[in-house]
């Protein structure tokens, strides 16, 4: 900003409330940046997460999500909000592309965000089975409840890296320290000419065919 870079806030950007704030930024040609209403721009929330900044990016009529670490409560507005809108080109569409929310905690990728926007492709990006924020095995990052409510949708989940080995513990037994390792590693997904592609730098592995999932997680019947 010292150099005279212009910055704005989602909301702003939303409401094209200032000079030069947009609610979409053309990136290319065919890609445009989207920034989506979230009810906690302007609403208090007790989970910071709700704060998050919401995108769409659109290519013709394909579309990808990004909600950050937007939470349970946060998806649901922003459902009922684009769903309640009386301009139709608002309505929440069907996504070739979701971030998972959250990392793929048990807190977002809602049921109900899913049955809305039945994503073809969903990248976690988390490392999976770390302690970092939780030594509850079922709370670790990716959650089985975000599995499950993306399973009957999709099986093309990718995640970039997982738990290696625990190095240490501390006076409490807990793990302190640990290193990872890739899982699908760099992963670049890109649509051309309407044809998906997805690159990895690891291997190619959908999450359900790792030996992480296998050896922690429960698969789902939508995956059998």
């Amino acid at each position: 900003m010292g150099n005279g870079a212009k910055h704005y806030s989602a909301l702003e950007c939303y409401n094209e409330s200032v000079d030069g704030a947009q609610r979409i930024y053309q990136i290319s040609d065919s890609v445009e940046m989207e920034i989506l209403y979230n009810y906690y721009y302007e609403n208090h929330s007790s989970d910071e997460n709700n704060y998050s900044v919401c995108l769409m990016f659109n290519q013709g009529d394909n579309h990808y999500l990004f909600t950050g670490d937007l939470e349970e409560d946060g998806e649901l507005e922003l459902i009922n909000y684009y769903n309640g809108s009386s301009e139709e080109r608002y309505e929440l569409p069907h996504c070739v592309l979701y971030k998972a929310g959250h990392h793929g905690s048990n807190t977002s990728t809602t049921a109900e965000l899913m049955a809305q926007i039945q994503p073809e492709y969903v990248i976690v990006c988390c490392c999976a089975g770390t302690p970092e924020y939780t030594t509850i095995e079922e709370n670790k990052f990716p959650t089985q409840i975000m599995i499950d409510n993306v399973a009957p949708y999709t099986d093309n989940v990718y995640i970039p890296s997982m738990l290696d080995e625990i190095l240490g513990y501390n006076n409490s037994g807990e793990p302190n320290s640990w290193s990872v390792t890739s899982m699908n590693g760099n992963i670049v997904f890109s649509v051309t000419n309407g044809e998906v592609k997805l690159t990895f730098s690891n291997n190619d592995l959908k999450l359900k065919d790792t030996e992480w999932f296998k050896e922690n997680r429960e698969m789902p019947d939508a995956w059998k």
